[in-house]
């Protein structure tokens, strides 16, 4: 993932610096464009810029409060100028149909289409992102996970794999189906990335009943999944993201993963949610008796103070299995939109 930082020096030059220092140790050096550090003296800054966005896969619109109020020596808006370079390199990103993500610092908020030229009237309708001084690196963490949405895995995987087990069950049956399974439970995490840490400033516990825990046949045996700790954090409007801590106990006869197919749905008041980011603290693989922790991640509709159930499954056997994680204190299906509490952000 390549990404082109666009801003204006005087409205955001400290921001940009700070938010490309985070990107490049996320990323790396060479997967950030931050115009300051990677034009070298001497080039030829259009042609740098046109090829640093000829070659990236997404970029980032750093807006902050004086980025509209930008003006010409007469007092014209400089976006309104056909050789401003922020428009310039707005609109070929805009254009490209790759994604432009509007990056709001210092409480600035996404401008309305009607502030803008025709060419960057589009940017209204991307999803912004807001990184906050109190929650910075939280923030960066959740700009690069949606920069990366988990990938669809292919439809026919299973399919294939099933062919090469009725290919090879004749002459070596159960030794195919041993190799085909164990493969299918090590599957990779459908591009998951690392969930952002679940403590500190803003997050807030949510109360387990006891220790959620159940137990999956699996290939050789069974595995049993445990939720330790569980925690939310508003980002906006019905929008919250929840993190469990979990444990897997290998109770198979084989080594296991602890991967994100393990963990199928989050549901809040009855409502569904798939995972949007995964990682293994320690190591993912595990031998007969040992564990594997994890961080497993969701972004909810529903302030999580309703019903809330973990549906498990098993990605080598089918099985399945939902998990109440809270007591039953309010009616399954209520759905509130209201902060559980004092706002972290406030």
């Amino acid at each position: 993932m390549r990404v082109f930082l666009s801003y204006r020096r005087d409205d955001v030059g400290g921001h940009a610096g700070r938010l490309s220092d985070a990107l490049v140790d996320r990323l790396g050096r060479d997967q950030v464009f931050h115009d300051v550090t990677t034009i070298g003296a001497g080039r030829d800054f259009t042609m740098a810029i046109d090829q640093a966005l000829a070659s990236s896969d997404a970029t980032l619109a750093v807006i902050g409060p004086g980025w509209l109020r930008a003006a010409t020596a007469d007092g014209r808006p400089r976006l309104f100028e056909p050789d401003d370079f922020v428009r310039r390199e707005l609109a070929r990103a805009l254009a490209s149909g790759l994604p432009v993500v509007p990056v709001l610092v210092g409480g600035a908020a996404l401008p309305a289409a009607a502030e803008l030229p025709d060419d960057l009237a589009g940017l209204t309708g991307r999803q912004a992102v807001e990184i906050r001084d109190e929650a910075f690196h939280a923030d960066v963490d959740h700009l690069i996970a949606s920069l990366e949405p988990p990938r669809s895995r292919p439809s026919h995987r299973r399919a294939r794999l099933l062919g090469a087990l009725l290919v090879l069950a004749v002459v070596i049956a159960a030794g195919a189906w041993w190799l085909t399974e164990t493969r299918a439970q090590d599957a990779d995490d459908g591009g998951l990335t690392g969930c952002p840490g679940p403590s500190g400033e803003g997050w807030t516990s949510i109360a387990l009943d006891g220790s959620p825990s159940a137990e999956l046949a699996d290939v050789g045996g069974s595995v049993r999944l445990t939720v330790n700790e569980a925690r939310w954090r508003h980002e906006g409007p019905a929008d919250w993201d929840v993190v469990l801590t979990t444990a897997m106990l290998n109770q198979t006869n084989i080594d296991r993963q602890h991967v994100a197919s393990y963990y199928k749905n989050l549901v809040v008041a009855k409502r569904a949610v798939g995972p949007w980011c995964f990682d293994t603290p320690g190591e993912k693989s595990t031998s007969p008796g040992q564990i594997a922790d994890a961080h497993i991640g969701f972004h909810v509709s529903c302030a999580p103070v309703a019903a809330m159930d973990l549906v498990l499954t098993a990605p080598a056997s089918s099985a399945a299995k939902t998990l109440p994680l809270t007591a039953r204190t309010v009616a399954d299906d209520v759905c509130s939109a209201a902060v559980p509490g004092p706002s972290p952000s406030s």
